[in-house]
């Protein structure tokens, strides 16, 4: 049927079997807006990363997306910052992001949250698998920055995998990013939020990120790290 506009779909196979059975959806559901996929490997299978890109590769015609999830077990999957840039410009209607899963051979940056930023105006809520900003040199001045207005929640599913520096130029990188965002967080094992740097950093440092960032007013709002 063409009018299907959510489609969830969960796998226990070989993500490999999941790349040529794809190739049908754009020509079945053209009309799609919400995307779920979960792999749920048999802990016996081989495991081959493959970047996010190459994964939806299939599935990057279908310009009406806006709500893509994924979750997965193993780490299968590459989110870098080459594959959501690819993801961004071939989906810009996204609203909601969520990527849980492990990338253990990269991590996106604070220019995939640029690529996002850039080419999806309407992404309201992101959820990143982790997150590294020690180098962002590429979004040192303001004119490199790009703005949306819409992003009010990021989040890191792995804060253990991240890695954090220069927290307040990253704050400062953030709020000129996003300038409506207003909630900076992760999950914990009990399934609670707390703050990035909580989670990020030891607790010595994050004591002294604490201190140095949890009481920083950028523009006119506080933002919670």
């Amino acid at each position: 049927s063409t009018v299907l506009t959510s489609l969830k779909i969960e796998i226990g196979d070989a993500i490999s079997t999941w790349i040529p059975a794809s190739a049908i959806l754009p020509s079945r559901f053209p009309y799609l807006r919400t995307l779920i996929f979960e792999h749920r490997p048999v802990p016996q299978q081989t495991r081959k990363q493959l970047p996010i890109a190459v994964m939806f590769q299939h599935l990057l015609s279908l310009r009406f997306i806006e709500t893509f999830h994924i979750y997965m077990g193993y780490e299968d999957l590459l989110v870098d910052d080459p594959g959501i840039e690819i993801l961004a410009k071939a989906w810009p209607a996204l609203t909601q992001v969520t990527l849980a899963v492990r990338s253990s051979g990269a991590s996106p940056t604070l220019l995939s949250l640029a690529h996002l930023a850039e080419y999806c105006p309407s992404l309201r809520t992101l959820q990143l698998p982790h997150l590294d900003t020690t180098d962002h040199a590429e979004l040192s001045s303001q004119s490199s920055i790009p703005r949306q207005q819409s992003l009010r929640k990021l989040s890191v599913f792995y804060p253990q995998l991240s890695r954090v520096a220069a927290e307040k130029s990253v704050a400062q990188v953030l709020n000129s990013m996003f300038p409506e965002l207003n909630t900076i967080a992760c999950k914990t094992g009990t399934g609670q939020e707390r703050t990035v740097i909580d989670c990020m950093l030891s607790r010595k440092e994050s004591k002294q990120a604490r201190g140095d960032l949890c009481q920083m007013r950028l523009s006119t709002k506080e933002i919670e790290l």
